[in-house]
Protein backbone atom coordinates (compact mmCIF):
# COMPACT_ATOMS: atom_id res chain seq x y z
CA UNK A 1 0.00 0.00 0.00
CA UNK A 2 2.85 2.38 0.83
CA UNK A 3 4.62 1.63 -2.50
CA UNK A 4 1.49 2.37 -4.22
CA UNK A 5 0.89 5.62 -2.47
CA UNK A 6 4.87 6.62 -3.09
CA UNK A 7 4.56 5.82 -6.94
CA UNK A 8 1.01 8.09 -6.71
CA UNK A 9 3.10 10.67 -5.53
CA UNK A 10 5.99 10.66 -7.67
CA UNK A 11 3.65 10.31 -10.52
CA UNK A 12 2.10 13.42 -9.47
CA UNK A 13 5.00 15.88 -9.05
CA UNK A 14 6.30 14.63 -12.39
CA UNK A 15 3.38 15.55 -14.18
CA UNK A 16 3.61 19.15 -12.08
CA UNK A 17 6.77 19.05 -13.15
CA UNK A 18 5.96 18.67 -17.02
CA UNK A 19 3.05 21.19 -16.68
CA UNK A 20 5.45 23.72 -15.05
CA UNK A 21 7.84 23.38 -17.91
CA UNK A 22 5.42 23.11 -20.56
CA UNK A 23 2.99 25.44 -20.05
CA UNK A 24 5.24 28.49 -18.48
CA UNK A 25 7.08 28.91 -21.68
CA UNK A 26 4.25 28.19 -23.89
CA UNK A 27 2.32 30.87 -21.89
CA UNK A 28 5.56 33.82 -22.08
CA UNK A 29 5.71 33.33 -25.98
CA UNK A 30 1.89 34.10 -26.14
CA UNK A 31 2.06 36.98 -23.82
CA UNK A 32 5.62 38.26 -25.25
CA UNK A 33 5.43 37.63 -28.69
CA UNK A 34 1.72 35.54 -30.58
CA UNK A 35 -0.36 38.94 -28.80
CA UNK A 36 2.22 41.96 -30.08
CA UNK A 37 2.45 40.06 -33.18
CA UNK A 38 -1.07 39.89 -33.88
CA UNK A 39 -2.07 43.54 -33.09
CA UNK A 40 0.78 44.80 -34.92
CA UNK A 41 2.82 45.96 -31.77
CA UNK A 42 5.87 45.34 -29.47
CA UNK A 43 7.26 44.00 -26.40
CA UNK A 44 9.24 46.69 -24.58
CA UNK A 45 11.82 46.46 -21.70
CA UNK A 46 11.37 50.08 -19.62
CA UNK A 47 14.41 51.06 -18.17
CA UNK A 48 13.61 54.03 -15.92
CA UNK A 49 11.14 54.75 -13.30
CA UNK A 50 9.45 57.58 -15.12
CA UNK A 51 6.17 55.58 -14.84
CA UNK A 52 6.60 53.84 -11.23
CA UNK A 53 4.31 52.47 -9.56
CA UNK A 54 2.16 51.62 -11.97
CA UNK A 55 5.25 50.13 -14.32
CA UNK A 56 8.46 49.75 -13.07
CA UNK A 57 11.85 48.82 -14.27
CA UNK A 58 12.26 45.63 -15.47
CA UNK A 59 8.55 45.65 -16.33
CA UNK A 60 7.87 44.92 -19.88
CA UNK A 61 5.42 46.25 -21.77
CA UNK A 62 3.23 44.79 -24.74
CA UNK A 63 1.26 47.24 -26.65
CA UNK A 64 -1.01 47.43 -29.86
CA UNK A 65 0.22 49.10 -32.96
CA UNK A 66 -0.97 52.40 -33.86
CA UNK A 67 -1.27 54.13 -36.85
CA UNK A 68 -1.98 57.75 -37.39
CA UNK A 69 -5.76 57.97 -38.37
CA UNK A 70 -6.23 55.53 -35.48
CA UNK A 71 -4.38 57.71 -32.92
CA UNK A 72 -7.24 59.91 -33.26
CA UNK A 73 -8.95 57.58 -31.05
CA UNK A 74 -6.95 58.25 -27.78
CA UNK A 75 -8.16 59.37 -24.73
CA UNK A 76 -6.54 61.13 -22.01
CA UNK A 77 -5.50 58.39 -19.29
CA UNK A 78 -4.35 56.04 -21.49
CA UNK A 79 -0.53 55.16 -21.83
CA UNK A 80 0.71 54.99 -25.37
CA UNK A 81 4.39 54.02 -26.50
CA UNK A 82 5.97 57.28 -29.48
CA UNK A 83 8.43 58.71 -30.49
CA UNK A 84 9.52 62.15 -28.66
CA UNK A 85 11.98 63.33 -31.61
CA UNK A 86 11.56 62.40 -35.28
CA UNK A 87 15.06 61.28 -35.72
CA UNK A 88 15.89 59.42 -32.91
CA UNK A 89 14.74 55.93 -32.49
CA UNK A 90 14.69 56.15 -28.85
CA UNK A 91 10.95 55.18 -27.96
CA UNK A 92 8.80 56.37 -24.57
CA UNK A 93 6.01 54.94 -22.96
CA UNK A 94 4.05 57.93 -20.85
CA UNK A 95 0.52 58.06 -19.82
CA UNK A 96 -1.41 60.94 -21.93
CA UNK A 97 -2.65 64.38 -19.86
CA UNK A 98 -4.08 66.01 -22.82
CA UNK A 99 -5.51 65.94 -26.01
CA UNK A 100 -6.25 68.44 -29.13
CA UNK A 101 -6.92 68.35 -32.43
CA UNK A 102 -5.60 71.69 -35.53
CA UNK A 103 -5.27 71.50 -38.81
CA UNK A 104 -2.01 69.67 -38.51
CA UNK A 105 -3.83 67.00 -36.96
CA UNK A 106 -4.23 65.56 -33.43
CA UNK A 107 -2.03 66.19 -30.79
CA UNK A 108 -0.99 65.06 -27.20
CA UNK A 109 0.39 66.53 -24.13
CA UNK A 110 2.00 63.62 -21.85
CA UNK A 111 3.53 62.86 -18.64
CA UNK A 112 5.52 59.89 -16.65
CA UNK A 113 3.12 58.98 -13.30
CA UNK A 114 6.45 59.76 -11.47
CA UNK A 115 7.24 62.85 -12.77
CA UNK A 116 6.27 66.20 -11.68
CA UNK A 117 6.24 68.26 -15.20
CA UNK A 118 4.64 67.22 -18.57
CA UNK A 119 6.97 66.35 -21.10
CA UNK A 120 9.55 68.34 -22.52
CA UNK A 121 8.91 67.47 -26.39
CA UNK A 122 4.48 68.32 -25.88
CA UNK A 123 3.64 68.47 -28.04
CA UNK A 124 3.40 64.25 -29.11
CA UNK A 125 1.51 64.59 -32.66
CA UNK A 126 -0.23 61.63 -34.12
CA UNK A 127 2.26 60.34 -36.77
CA UNK A 128 4.75 60.42 -33.61
CA UNK A 129 2.54 57.61 -31.50
CA UNK A 130 3.48 53.65 -32.33
CA UNK A 131 1.13 51.87 -30.20
CA UNK A 132 -1.11 51.83 -26.83
CA UNK A 133 -0.30 49.88 -23.69
CA UNK A 134 -2.18 46.23 -23.19
CA UNK A 135 -0.35 45.24 -20.42
CA UNK A 136 2.81 44.75 -18.38
CA UNK A 137 4.91 41.50 -17.57
CA UNK A 138 6.75 42.44 -14.05
CA UNK A 139 10.55 42.13 -13.99
CA UNK A 140 10.36 40.00 -17.04
CA UNK A 141 12.82 42.18 -18.76
CA UNK A 142 15.42 42.42 -16.51
CA UNK A 143 15.87 38.59 -17.66
CA UNK A 144 15.41 39.15 -21.30
CA UNK A 145 18.14 41.53 -20.98
CA UNK A 146 20.43 39.21 -19.37
CA UNK A 147 19.45 36.54 -21.84
CA UNK A 148 20.29 38.44 -25.03
CA UNK A 149 22.43 36.59 -27.23
CA UNK A 150 21.92 33.54 -25.17
CA UNK A 151 18.50 33.07 -26.78
CA UNK A 152 19.13 30.12 -29.07
CA UNK A 153 21.33 28.44 -25.93
CA UNK A 154 18.23 28.22 -23.81
CA UNK A 155 16.02 27.26 -26.50
CA UNK A 156 18.66 24.22 -27.22
CA UNK A 157 18.59 23.23 -23.25
CA UNK A 158 15.20 23.67 -22.72
CA UNK A 159 14.51 21.01 -26.15
CA UNK A 160 16.88 18.81 -24.38
CA UNK A 161 15.34 18.62 -20.90
CA UNK A 162 12.16 17.89 -23.20
CA UNK A 163 13.93 15.09 -24.56
CA UNK A 164 15.41 13.79 -21.99
CA UNK A 165 11.91 13.83 -19.92
CA UNK A 166 9.99 12.33 -23.14
CA UNK A 167 12.91 9.36 -23.54
CA UNK A 168 12.24 8.67 -19.26
CA UNK A 169 8.78 8.49 -19.47
CA UNK A 170 8.62 5.69 -22.75
CA UNK A 171 10.58 4.34 -20.23
CA UNK A 172 8.61 4.08 -17.33
CA UNK A 173 5.88 3.54 -19.22
CA UNK A 174 7.11 0.20 -20.84
CA UNK A 175 8.21 -0.95 -17.57
CA UNK A 176 4.84 -0.35 -16.22
CA UNK A 177 3.24 -2.36 -19.24
CA UNK A 178 6.17 -5.06 -18.13
CA UNK A 179 5.04 -5.38 -14.84
CA UNK A 180 1.27 -5.52 -15.96
CA UNK A 181 1.71 -8.13 -17.89
CA UNK A 182 3.60 -10.22 -15.63
CA UNK A 183 0.92 -10.02 -13.32
CA UNK A 184 -1.92 -11.07 -15.62
CA UNK A 185 0.59 -13.82 -16.85
CA UNK A 186 0.57 -15.27 -12.88
CA UNK A 187 -3.22 -14.61 -12.52
CA UNK A 188 -4.02 -16.66 -15.93
CA UNK A 189 -1.33 -19.27 -14.87
CA UNK A 190 -2.90 -19.59 -11.34
CA UNK A 191 -6.48 -19.94 -12.69
CA UNK A 192 -5.18 -22.73 -15.38
CA UNK A 193 -3.53 -24.65 -12.57
CA UNK A 194 -7.06 -24.32 -10.36
CA UNK A 195 -9.37 -25.52 -13.34
CA UNK A 196 -7.41 -27.96 -14.33
CA UNK A 197 -7.26 -29.62 -10.72
CA UNK A 198 -10.93 -28.39 -8.74
CA UNK A 199 -10.49 -31.36 -6.25
CA UNK A 200 -6.76 -31.40 -5.20
CA UNK A 201 -5.73 -34.59 -3.61
CA UNK A 202 -3.21 -33.33 -1.60
CA UNK A 203 -4.92 -30.41 -0.83
CA UNK A 204 -8.11 -32.55 0.49
CA UNK A 205 -5.74 -34.81 1.79
CA UNK A 206 -4.41 -32.16 4.09
CA UNK A 207 -7.83 -31.44 4.97
CA UNK A 208 -8.98 -34.99 6.15
CA UNK A 209 -5.90 -35.38 7.83
CA UNK A 210 -6.31 -33.02 9.95
CA UNK A 211 -9.94 -33.86 10.83
CA UNK A 212 -8.63 -36.94 11.88
CA UNK A 213 -6.43 -35.73 14.14
CA UNK A 214 -9.49 -33.77 15.61
CA UNK A 215 -12.77 -36.05 15.46
CA UNK A 216 -13.84 -34.48 18.44
CA UNK A 217 -12.71 -30.95 18.38
CA UNK A 218 -14.41 -29.11 21.19
CA UNK A 219 -14.61 -25.66 19.18
CA UNK A 220 -16.66 -27.48 15.89
CA UNK A 221 -18.94 -29.42 18.80
CA UNK A 222 -19.50 -26.25 20.50
CA UNK A 223 -20.40 -24.46 17.40
CA UNK A 224 -22.51 -27.20 16.16
CA UNK A 225 -24.48 -27.09 19.86
CA UNK A 226 -25.04 -23.06 19.73
CA UNK A 227 -26.37 -23.58 16.09
CA UNK A 228 -28.61 -26.05 17.58
CA UNK A 229 -30.12 -24.35 20.30
CA UNK A 230 -30.61 -21.53 18.39
CA UNK A 231 -32.72 -23.50 15.91
CA UNK A 232 -34.43 -26.25 17.86
CA UNK A 233 -36.92 -26.90 15.12
CA UNK A 234 -34.40 -27.89 12.46
CA UNK A 235 -34.68 -31.07 10.31
CA UNK A 236 -32.34 -31.06 8.29
CA UNK A 237 -28.90 -30.25 7.84
CA UNK A 238 -25.47 -31.62 8.50
CA UNK A 239 -24.82 -30.63 11.85
CA UNK A 240 -28.40 -31.87 13.17
CA UNK A 241 -28.06 -35.14 15.55
CA UNK A 242 -31.22 -36.81 15.28
CA UNK A 243 -33.24 -37.37 18.75
CA UNK A 244 -32.71 -40.85 21.01
CA UNK A 245 -36.08 -42.71 20.48
CA UNK A 246 -37.59 -42.91 24.14
CA UNK A 247 -38.10 -46.46 25.18
CA UNK A 248 -40.71 -48.54 24.42
CA UNK A 249 -43.19 -49.69 27.38
CA UNK A 250 -43.81 -53.50 27.18
CA UNK A 251 -46.72 -55.28 28.93
CA UNK A 252 -45.46 -57.69 31.82
CA UNK A 253 -48.43 -60.36 32.72
CA UNK A 254 -48.07 -62.16 35.54
CA UNK A 255 -49.44 -65.34 35.79
CA UNK A 256 -52.70 -65.91 38.25
CA UNK A 257 -51.97 -68.03 41.34
CA UNK A 258 -54.93 -70.45 42.24
CA UNK A 259 -57.15 -70.39 44.78
CA UNK A 260 -56.10 -72.79 48.06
Amino acid sequence: MAETNGRGVMSAVRTALVTVVLLVPAALVALLVVVPKVTGGMSLTVLTGSMEPNINPGDIVVTRGITTAQAAGLKVGQVITFLPYPDNPMLVTHRITAKSADAKGVSFTTKGDNNNDTDAWDPVHDYQVRGQVLYTVPKLGWVRQWVGNKISWLVIGLAIVLIGYGVFAFATAGRKGKQTDDDDSCHSARNEVESQNPEDPLRHSARSEVESQNPEDPLRHSARNEVESQNPEATEGPNRVAPEPEPELVPVYAPRRAAP
